[in-house]
């Protein structure tokens, strides 16, 4: 079995990444609406345009580049551990080869106003290839050096590579999901506020006139939750859209959630900026500058 489907081995970033995203989305390959931020007024445009929001403006705002490093430095220093574990147990680990990130692809392909993907894939999320290329030749008592007996949980190369992992973060990654998760908590909830409600009811009516009646956006990516895309998906999912545009669902939804992203930051602003600055010393440490 390839490493790419038992692995336990955490790539940080992607755990992180799919926090700021938001905690409505489902696992990719089902369907959702999830939040993006345009600007007020925007339209439906192709995901080629230069003017397309691309995922959640705070991304940027936030500033993400240092927690990136961090997560290389850890997940390049748990590979290092992992390989002298095999070594010791007489094999030759290859570290995998880890993709380019696609996030930024991603956020554009799932945004609510994105009509090119919208008009390929309907309501389900993007996927892409694994972010990493297993160059193993798994055998099985290669497979239970690296795993262990229970498959990782205890024991094995891996788990020893986990555990270097977490000394090294120190904390540092659990202190960040806590603020990230303030941040999702902080900017849920537009469709349960009167304004989400009052749109939702006109988009409702704006999908009557389609002979369509789901209660809201979310309800109608639900029913194409099972199975491939269809091509009835794609015809709801584009008449959504136009809705959505008509009536500045996805643009009021923006604003909404970037006025509670604000509050959030002048409430904790100074505990990430302090956070970032040890996660920076910790990076130092792991590459040996400090």
């Amino acid at each position: 079995m390839s490493l790419s489907t038992r692995i336990r081995f955490p790539i940080v970033l992607a755990v992180l990444l799919a926090t700021m995203a938001g905690c409505s989305g489902r696992s990719s390959g089902t369907s959702t609406v999830d939040s993006a931020v345009a600007p007020p007024g925007s339209t439906a445009v192709g995901s080629e345009s230069s003017d397309y929001p691309v995922g959640r403006e705070w991304r940027e705002i936030l500033g993400m580049t240092e927690v990136e490093l961090f997560d290389a430095e850890l997940f390049g220093a748990g590979q290092r551990a992992i390989a002298e574990c095999m070594s010791a147990s007489g094999f030759d680990y290859l570290p995998p080869v880890v993709q380019p990130s696609n996030d930024t692809e991603f956020e554009r392909a799932r945004n609510p106003l994105n009509r090119t993907y919208a008009a390929v894939s309907g309501y389900h999320l993007p996927t892409f290839d694994a972010p990493f290329v297993d160059n193993n030749s798994h055998t099985a008592p290669f497979d239970l050096a690296l795993f262990g007996p229970d498959d990782g949980q205890n024991g094995g190369c891996l788990a020893h590579g986990s555990a270097e992992v977490k000394e090294l973060a120190s904390g540092l990654l659990e202190e960040l999901q806590s603020l990230l998760n303030l941040l999702a908590e902080a900017t849920e909830g537009f469709f349960e506020s009167e304004d989400g409600s009052n749109l939702t009811a006109d988009w409702g009516a704006c999908m009557r006139t389609h002979g369509y009646s789901f209660s809201s956006q979310p309800a109608a990516a639900a029913a194409f939750d099972d199975g491939p895309v269809s091509d009835e998906e794609i015809v709801v999912r584009l008449v959504d859209l136009d809705c959505d545009v008509a009536l500045g669902v996805t643009a009021a939804r923006s604003a909404w959630e970037r006025q509670r992203f604000e509050e959030w930051v002048a409430e904790f602003g100074d505990a990430w900026a302090e956070l970032l600055a040890r996660i920076v010393e910790a990076t130092k440490r792991i590459v040996g500058d400090i």
